[in-house]
C-alpha cells in the first residue's frame, strides 16, 4: 500500500506543479499523507482553504486530521468553522459529535448525532452508524414505554436496517443494530440479525482461538437467547442460554442466561426447574431491587398458597435487609391488592406517600398515584382522598395525571405542543370528552376504537 501511496504522491506533486491554484489537487495530497505525515497533510488543507474559502469539506479533512491525531479541542474549533461555512453539511455535525463524544460531553453529542442524522435525511452510512451507535450508549435505564425513547429505538432501528445494507458484514453495525432490533421487540429480525453476528464470531474463532471472540460470541449467544424467549420459543431459549452459560460465564452472561432459563421453565410449566435457575440469580444479585421484584412476581404467578406467601416474604426481607425500593413497594402493594392482603396496605401507604421527588419524578408512567389511589379506595373510611391530585400539581402538563381527573382538562393537555403521547392515547383523550366531533376526531385517530364507535352510534 506504500508503493500506491508515494506514487499518488508523486502525481498529485506533479499536478500541483501545472496547476497551483487548483484546490483539489491540495486536498488530494493532504489526503494521501493523511496517515503518514500530519504535518504536510495540514499545511495542504490550509493551502486549500485560501484557495476554496466556502468548501466546508475542506475544513471537516481538517479537523478529521486534528482529531485522528488527538487534539480533540483544536478538532471541534475546526468542525464548528466548518459548520458556520455550511450548516446543512452532515459530516461537519457528525466529526463534532465525536468531538464532543471524546471531551465527555454525551448530552451534546447525542443532540449533533441527531442532527446530523436529520440533516443527511437518514440516507448517509456514516450518521445511520453513529445515530444508532449514540441511541444504545444512552439506552440503559430508559423506559422503553415512554414516547420519545419508543420514537428514538424505532427510528434507530430503521436507520441500522438501511446501514446493513451498505455494509452488510460489519461486526459493529450487526451489533449495534442486535441491541436495537431487541429493545425495539423487532425479534424476528433480531433473530437473523443474532444468527448472522454469531456465525461470524464463529469463523472468527476458528481462525485465531481468540478468548476475546469467544467472550462476544457467548454474548451474542445469550441474546439470542432473550430474543426466543420474546417470541415464545422457550426451548431455542433454554438451548442458546446453557451454549452461552458454556463459553463463558462473566456476570453479565451468567445474569442473563440464568433469568432467560428461569422463565423459559416457568413458561414451561417446570416450576422447580425455574426456581432453581432463579435461585442462583439471587444469591449472586441479592441487593437488585429488579431481580428481587421479578423472582417474587414468579412466585406469586404459581399461583398456590405456599408461593404466594413466599413472593411477600421475599418482598420485605429485601426491605427489612436493603431498605425501602420503589419497586419492592410497587410490587407489594399490587400483590396485596390483588390477594386482598389488608393488614399491608397502610403501611404501604404510608411509603408511597412519604417518596422522595427524586423518586416521584422516576416514575414516569405515574404507577405511585395508580396504586395508591387503588389503596384508598380498598381502606375507604368516607375520607378518600384524590392521589392524583397532589401529582397534578407537581406535574401540572403531564396527561397520564389528568386522565384520572378531568378529561376536559386531560384534552387541553394533550394539545400541547410538548406533551408526547400516542394515537390510541390521543384517542381516547378526545373520546372521553363526549362531545359528537371529539368523538369524531377519536375515530380518526384510531379507528378500531369500539368505544368511540359505540358513542358515535349513541349521539347519531
Amino acid at each position: 500500500m506504500s508503493v500506491y501511496r508515494d506514487t499518488s504522491i508523486l502525481f498529485f506533486k506533479k499536478s500541483i506543479q501545472l496547476e497551483q491554484s487548483n484546490a483539489n489537487y491540495w486536498i488530494a495530497l493532504g489526503n494521501a499523507y493523511f496517515t503518514s505525515n500530519p504535518q504536510i497533510s495540514q499545511h495542504c488543507y490550509i493551502k486549500a482553504t485560501t484557495l476554496e474559502v466556502k468548501d466546508a469539506e475542506i475544513w471537516v479533512n481538517l479537523a478529521s486530521l486534528f482529531l485522528r491525531y488527538g487534539d480533540t479541542e483544536l478538532s471541534k474549533d475546526t468542525f464548528l468553522r466548518a459548520q458556520s461555512v455550511a450548516p446543512q453539511d452532515a459530516q461537519s455535525w457528525l466529526g463534532h459529535a465525536v468531538a464532543a463524544d471524546i471531551l465527555g460531553e454525551e448530552n451534546k453529542a447525542s443532540g449533533y448525532y441527531v442532527h446530523a442524522f436529520t440533516l443527511s435525511k437518514g440516507r448517509l452510512a456514516l450518521a445511520q452508524f453513529l445515530y444508532g451507535l449514540s441511541v444504545v450508549n444512552k439506552s440503559q435505564g430508559r423506559d422503553p414505554r415512554d414516547i420519545e425513547t419508543a420514537q428514538e429505538f424505532s427510528i434507530s432501528n430503521q436507520a441500522m436496517q438501511q446501514y446493513l445494507k451498505y455494509y452488510p458484514d460489519d461486526e459493529a453495525g450487526l451489533s449495534i443494530a442486535l441491541s436495537i432490533a431487541e429493545r425495539c421487540k423487532d425479534f424476528e429480525s433480531a433473530i437473523a440479525l443474532g444468527t448472522k453476528l454469531s456465525e461470524l464470531y464463529e469463523r472468527q474463532y476458528e481462525a485465531n482461538e481468540s478468548e476475546v471472540v469467544l467472550q462476544k460470541f457467548a454474548t451474542v449467544k445469550s441474546q439470542l437467547a432473550r430474543i426466543h424467549l420474546g417470541l415464545g420459543d422457550y426451548e431455542q431459549a433454554l438451548d442458546n442460554a446453557q451454549m452461552a452459560l458454556q463459553l463463558n460465564e462473566t456476570s453479565e452472561i451468567l445474569l442473563s442466561s440464568k433469568i432467560t432459563m428461569g422463565l423459559s421453565y416457568f413458561f414451561l410449566n417446570d416450576f422447580s426447574s425455574a426456581l432453581e435457575e432463579l435461585k442462583v440469580v439471587l444469591g449472586e444479585y441479592s441487593d437488585s431491587s429488579r431481580i428481587v421484584s421479578l423472582i417474587a412476581q414468579v412466585l406469586h404467578a404459581h399461583g398456590t398458597e405456599e408461593t404466594k406467601q413466599a413472593a411477600v416474604d421475599q418482598l420485605f426481607a429485601f426491605i427489612e435487609e436493603y431498605g425501602s425500593s420503589l419497586l419492592v413497594v410497587l410490587t407489594l402493594g399490587a400483590i396485596s391488592l390483588v390477594d386482598q392482603l389488608d393488614d399491608y396496605l397502610p403501611a404501604i401507604k404510608e411509603e408511597l406517600s412519604t417518596l422522595g421527588l427524586n423518586e416521584i419524578v422516576c416514575d414516569t408512567h405515574r404507577e405511585v398515584p395508580r396504586l395508591l389511589n387503588e389503596i384508598n379506595t380498598r381502606l375507604d373510611d368516607g375520607n378518600n382522598e384524590n392521589a392524583w391530585l397532589r401529582y397534578a400539581f407537581l406535574f401540572p402538563f403531564d396527561y397520564n395525571i389528568w386522565k384520572n381527573i378531568n378529561s376536559t382538562m386531560a384534552k387541553q393537555v394533550i394539545s400541547l405542543h410538548d406533551v408526547k403521547v400516542n394515537g390510541v392515547q390521543y384517542s381516547d383523550a378526545l373520546l372521553k370528552t363526549g362531545q359528537l366531533r371529539d368523538i369524531q376526531r377519536s375515530l380518526l385517530f384510531n379507528p378500531g376504537n369500539n368505544e368511540a364507535i359505540k358513542a358515535l352510534h349513541g349521539c347519531l
